[in-house]
């Protein structure tokens, strides 16, 4: 196939090794304007990660040298080692980045900052620093959104909970949450309770009210574990724990865990 036969099909991406070896770069080879994740909020609970969007054509990660994590002056540092493969064919209809992810666990709460330097792998194997750019976190009590949705107890048929985190209002640092929880009663029958509050600390005291004609109360604990893991306890029934995984989130919202692809994160 000739050259103009590819036309619109392929392209030929040629890197010139000299200008990277000799000085950074004034644009991210991977094009990510911010590279942390999840970028809608987060707790001390939830799993925090940098991002490195991989393409065709660009410097990927290179295997020979895993990328680092350390700590600088109260600030997160990642070092991301790339290499440059020899000149690639790369379609006009590029495919969707790869997502290369690279965990910093659990953030403390707070102001989080975090730089992330890229560094090239040269002829002679040593590796040029190309690219450094910074971004934050800012680790509050309550968990990422995708928290939101429904939550079921594997152990027990009958045990359910729904958690909406409704939008910050005005003067509101932390988002109130309406639970709706789901038990059986002694004859079996489904019973809702149903109750307001606030995370602190990843962790929610609730105070739910039972409907229908026999109205009681219970104090309510929902201890995020993070990503699709929760526990729940009640206050007038100390030790006893039940363990929650996720059943559904809500449509639209990231999830709480990085993209295999990178779709507009």
């Amino acid at each position: 196939m000739t050259s103009s036969k590819m036309r619109g099909c392929a392209a030929l991406v040629l890197w010139l090794l000299a200008p990277l070896a000799m000085a950074q770069l004034a644009e991210s080879p991977d094009h990510l304007d911010n590279f942390l994740y999840p970028q809608n909020g987060l707790s001390s609970a939830d799993e925090a990660f940098v991002m490195y969007a991989d393409n065709c054509g660009r410097p990927h990660p290179d295997a020979r040298r895993p990328a680092t994590v350390t700590r600088e002056q109260d600030a997160w540092v990642v070092d991301i080692y790339l290499v440059l493969d020899e000149p690639e064919i790369c379609f006009a209809a590029l495919a969707p980045d790869s997502v290369f992810p690279i965990s910093l666990g659990n953030l403390s709460k707070g102001y989080q900052p975090v730089h992330r330097r890229l560094h090239l792998r040269q002829a002679d194997g040593s590796y040029q620093l190309i690219y450094t750019s910074s971004a934050s976190f800012n680790v509050g009590d309550t968990p990422n959104p995708s928290i939101s949705g429904a939550w079921y107890d594997p152990a027990t048929s009958g045990t359910g909970l729904f958690i909406n985190l409704l939008p910050v209002m005005q003067g509101n640092f932390e988002p109130q949450v309406v639970v709706y929880l789901a038990v059986l009663d002694p004859a079996g029958d489904p019973t809702w309770f149903t109750g307001v509050g606030k995370f602190v600390d990843a962790k929610l005291f609730v105070d739910l009210r039972e409907g229908g004609n026999r109205p009681t109360t219970r104090t309510l604990t929902f201890d995020y574990k993070g990503c699709g893991r929760g526990q729940i306890g009640y206050v007038d029934l100390p030790g006893w724990a039940a363990n929650l995984s996720q059943l559904t989130t809500v449509n639209g919202l990231a999830a709480c865990r990085p993209p295999q692809h990178r779709v507009g994160f």
